[in-house]
């Protein structure tokens, strides 16, 4: 029966398709039913309307949570939880109890859309009498003659492709057409929504632009474009929230008499890091770095393009450099450029190459370097973290690797920055990444997640060959509970990582290894069997896997018990008990509905809790 509802659901959701793609369903509607309850997923936003009209869709057991309840004889509206299994869900209308006030803005929409621009490092024009000197491709020129709530969704429609392409905002220099307007236009309606305004985007007919030919996969397409439509509504919907905790520019106004005017701290820990970056990369084409990389592998042209950069050795440079600019020394101490020591101040890198690492915005907000070859030291140094530079909460490469995620190259996690550009420089149809001296984490994951569509495909771990590498690989699975596309992973031979093999065999030989990638899952099954057989300690080893197949391989359980039973040697039953024994714990908390699928039409893992790992990568 349960197979039957789950068959019907997915019906009805290709059904719903159909008519959107046909014109019998207008796109205006299911962005307007998007706005209203998009966190369960497109493939839900088309099932929910489906069934009945709704304003507030919530579980059971959230509307209990809310002080409301379920009234006997309410038919359940019925959707599909992200592991694709039948769920129930029901509208206020079919609950009672106290009032329930929906979202409204606590500012009027377009300062909440400046606002949020303003948290985004942007600078909004409108009607400015003095010049911008900043950076033209932070500047937004609001049009003449626009009233607020106009002005609120062109702000609005600017974020949206910032946020959908590239980070590129739509300056005119192109023609904001086909895919891309339907994507903007229907995330500014959201985030419009948001604020109370009753704004609906007009399109061309969803046939025009996603393809009438059934070889191009319509359906698939309209598909993609809901859900990427949801998630950069989600990012703007979380950014609002954030930017509505900031002071207001009329309080801020007030406050301007009583208070003396300063930098904001954070903005001038980045200004100093701008400053730190421009004085590597003037230090660097006479240093030992682009001879090094160059032996490397790595073009001079692509140096340059990575803005690689230079800290000279000696103790003062940078700090003499910088303080003589006018920069405090708290101000460098805290962007974690200088250290104190005993009394005395000195640069934090010294005789290293150094690239710089950006936040989501392009900004630099700390540094990697890697010592001379010989030196003694530790081969590798990371900032150290600073209010801007949160480890466990960046990725370096994740900034410039933006354009190729957007185009659909799979996202490639490495170890290392030369990994990342071994990778970056073999293959179009990868972006490399890496963490930044941080054992992976899933703030991390889930910022690759916000760059790169995770839920069809998940990314490609790609760690280093030795015995650490190897462990790590088997250790960091927790990290992607989280992402429902298959997840891969490499470990490369004889030692090596992704820079070793693109020095000694070129684009050609990363490019062989990357295509020999196994699912995470089996490599951690085959390394919790192997490390228990040699411990003599297959309890441990059972416990190891079937925690993992509950978190990452439970729509294939079946298959990878018995990997596990055949490579332990017991009987298939005892892993199917600690199978049942690991998923038990959730059970409770699963009356709760998780988010829904992005489509209609795969079957992802559930989530599970959040946990932390104990593994260290060997180098940023």
């Amino acid at each position: 029966m349960r197979n039957d509802l789950e068959a019907l659901l997915r019906t009805i959701t290709r059904q719903e398709l159909e008519r959107v793609h046909r014109g019998e369903l207008a796109w205006e509607t299911v962005v307007e039913r998007m706005a209203a309850y998009g966190r369960y997923g497109f493939a839900n936003v088309l099932l929910i309307g489906a069934q009945r009209e709704v304003t507030d869709v919530r579980t059971f057991e959230e509307w209990k949570a809310a002080g409301r309840r379920v009234r006997k004889g309410e038919h359940a509206i019925r959707v599909l939880s992200r592991q694709g299994k039948p769920r129930s869900v029901f509208d206020l209308a079919q609950t009672s109890g106290p009032e329930t006030v929906l979202g409204t803005a606590d500012r009027p929409a377009w300062q909440s859309v400046k606002a949020l621009a303003t948290s985004r490092r942007l600078f909004v024009d409108r009607g400015s009498t003095w010049s911008y000197l900043g950076d033209p491709s932070k500047r937004v020129v609001i049009p003449p003659g626009l009233d607020d709530d106009a002005a609120a969704l062109f702000l609005a429609h600017q974020l949206a492709h910032m946020v959908l392409h590239r980070g590129e905002l739509d300056d005119g220099s192109r023609v904001c057409a086909g895919i891309g307007k339907v994507e903007a236009d229907s995330v500014a309606a959201i985030v419009a929504r948001e604020l109370g305004l009753p704004i609906t985007p007009a399109t061309a007919p969803v046939s025009s632009w996603a393809g009438t030919d059934p070889r191009s996969r319509p359906l698939k397409t309209i598909e993609h474009v809901g859900g990427r439509i949801l998630r950069a509504a989600a990012v703007l919907r979380r950014d609002l929230q954030k930017a509505a905790n900031e002071p207001t520019a009329e309080a801020k106004d007030r406050s301007a008499a009583e208070e003396p005017t300063a930098e904001p701290p954070d903005r001038a820990l980045l200004e100093a890091l701008k400053a730190a970056h421009l004085f590597f990369v003037g230090r660097f084409p006479t240093s030992w770095a682009p001879g090094y990389l160059t032996r490397r592998g790595f073009p001079e042209a692509y140096q340059l393009q990575r803005q690689a950069g230079y800290a000279p050795n000696g103790w003062r440079g940078l700090l003499d450099a910088l303080t003589s600019q006018g920069f405090p020394l708290e101000t460098l101490v805290e962007a974690g450029l200088v250290k104190v020591r005993n009394g005395r101040a000195f640069d934090v890198f010294r005789d290293r190459l150094v690239v710089p690492v950006r936040s989501e915005h392009g900004e630099v907000v700390g540094f990697i370097g890697r010592a001379a070859p010989g030196d003694t030291g530790p081969k590798y140094l990371n900032s150290p973290e600073t209010p801007v530079y949160k480890k466990g909460a960046l990725l370096y490469g994740l900034h410039e690797a933006a354009p190729k995620l957007a185009a659909g190259a799979r996202p490639v996690i490495v170890e290392g920055v030369l990994d990342a550009w071994a990778i970056d420089l073999s293959s179009d149809a990868h972006a490399a990444v890496a963490p930044s001296g941080t054992a992976l984490t899933e703030d991390q994951v889930g910022l690759l997640a916000g760059a790169a569509d995770l839920t069809t495909r998940g990314p490609l771990l790609a760690l280093d060959g030795d015995t650490a590498g190897r462990r790590a690989t088997a250790r960091v699975w927790k990290a992607f509970t989280q992402v429902s596309g298959n997840v891969g992973a490499i470990c490369f031979p004889d030692s090596q990582d992704p820079a070793d093999l693109f020095l000694h065999h070129g684009p050609v030989g990363v490019r062989h290894e990357l295509a020999q990638e196994r699912d995470l899952i089996e490599h951690v099954l085959d390394a919790a069997i192997a490390e228990g057989l040699a411990r003599g300690d297959p309890a441990s080893a059972l416990r190891t896997a079937a925690e993992a197949i509950i978190g990452l391989g439970r729509h294939n359980a079946a298959r990878h018990a018995a990997r596990v039973a055949q490579g332990l040697d017991i009987d298939p039953r005892e892993v199917t008990r600690h199978l049942i024994n690991a998923a038990s714990p959730p059970a409770r908390a699963s009356e709760t509905f998780p988010l829904a699928a992005t489509t209609a039409h795969t079957d992802p893992p559930p989530p599970t809790p959040k946990t932390r790992h104990d593994s260290r990568s060997r180098r940023p």
